[in-house]
Formats: structure tokens, sequence, C-alpha cells
């Protein structure tokens, strides 16, 4: 990549918005090095970011992606998406509860 980036023109980028979130361990030296390259490239070559670069940690003491959750509204919202829609899936599998004394209650 690094020869690419020597290269290439600055502005090679120029119309393309860009935003950049890494998931990574903390505990690794190189704690999330390949979204910081990546982020750091698409600034040089001209992108226009539209979220500041994200950072996931495997050693978040809730979970590995709560920084994602907390990251992802702000950058649903400068891309201007749409709300997603407000309805329920259709299910997946059918329950059917029987009361104890039914005949199918007790089938194995």
């Amino acid at each position: 990549m690094e020869a690419f980036l020597e290269t290439a023109p600055a502005d090679y980028l120029k119309d393309t918005k860009f935003a950049v979130f890494g998931m990574g361990d903390s505990s690794y030296v190189f704690f999330n090095e390949a979204a910081r390259k990546i982020d750091e490239a698409f600034e040089k070559l001209g992108g226009e970011r539209v979220m500041s670069l994200g950072m996931g940690d495997d050693q978040h003491p809730a979970r590995f992606d709560t920084e994602l959750e907390e990251w992802s509204p702000d950058y649903y919202d400068n891309i201007e998406a749409p709300e997603p829609p407000q309805e329920l899936s259709p299910p997946s599998h059918l329950v059917e509860i029987l009361a104890a004394g039914d005949a199918k209650a007790t089938m194995a």
C-alpha cells in the first residue's frame, strides 16, 4: 500500500466519502493498526471524512462491540441513512403452548 500512496495523486479519492471502524484487541501491540492505516491513507488521498476513526476493543469490559454500538448512530446520521423499518420479521418458527393434561404434552 505504501508504494501506491507514494505515487497516487493527492486527489485520487476527492469524490469519495469515507468512514473507518476497526475491531481489535488492545492487548495487541498493533491495536487497530489496519484501521488506522486505512483511515490515514483515505485522508491522504483526498477522501472526505464523514466520521472520526472508530476503534472497537475486544478487551472492553462490557462487550467487544460496545464501541461500534456507540459509533454507529452518528455514522448513520452523517450518511443520512433512512430509518430502519419498524416492523417485525415473520416468525422463524411456531410454538404451541399445551395445557399440562393435554395428550400431546405427554408425547415424547
